[in-house]
């Protein structure tokens, strides 16, 4: 099993066993959450420890970080805490504001998927003509590395690469697999620079 897919089902589990706590807290169930937490205690405990561990560990890997991946990180590092006390004492405003940081958290990772990496290179462009190099390192080089092959996430081996240059454009485009599209957020000659550069590292 794949760190990414292990990473968004202890996500899913944990945001589950979350909000079935805040709805047994606001619906005025204190003694069947008790009953839940009690029960649950063990599991939760494997689930955040695996939902923080492979986040942390993907970061590692990958070597780069967005702005909003920090706000995302710093609203689950301020939630967590939170919601233990809230949920242990039955604190209705500590708990929602717990929830409600971790549906922050969830907008934020939304929001960075548009956003560049820190410190990633500048799209360079001459004359009307743009660097595929250029959007290669500014937008593409945290998960193929510089030479292609770095495969971060299952990023492909772009050095081994056997597909065809409008392949290339539709796959920058519209992503594949874990890979996000780019249609929306780079220009059609952007697109078609970093495959021509693509092209380069084979």
């Amino acid at each position: 099993m794949n760190l990414l897919l292990v990473h968004k089902i202890s996500v899913w589990i944990f945001l589950l066993i979350y909000f079935i706590k805040a709805f047994l807290l606001f619906s005025n169930k204190n003694e069947s959450l008790t009953n839940f937490s009690k029960r649950i205690k063990v599991p939760e405990m494997i689930v955040s420890t695996l939902f923080l561990l492979t986040g942390l560990y993907m970061y590692y890997l990958l070597g780069a970080i967005k702005m909003m991946q920090i706000f995302k990180m710093v609203a689950i590092i301020v939630a967590v805490p939170l919601a233990v006390i809230g949920f242990k004492k039955a604190n209705k405003v500590l708990a929602g504001l717990a929830v409600f940081l971790l549906l922050m958290a969830y907008g934020f990772a939304e929001m960075a998927r548009k956003k560049d990496y820190l410190g990633a290179s500048k799209i360079v462009t001459t004359e009307g003509v743009v660097d595929g190099k250029s959007v290669f390192m500014a937008k593409c080089v945290a998960c193929h590395g510089e030479n292609g092959a770095k495969g971060y996430n299952g990023a492909s081996d772009l050095s081994k690469s056997i597909l065809s240059h409008q392949e290339v454009v539709q796959v920058i485009a519209q992503g594949r697999n874990n890979m996000q599209p780019f249609e929306r957020s780079l220009s059609q000659a952007e697109i078609e620079a970093v495959a021509d550069y693509i092209e380069t590292l084979k």
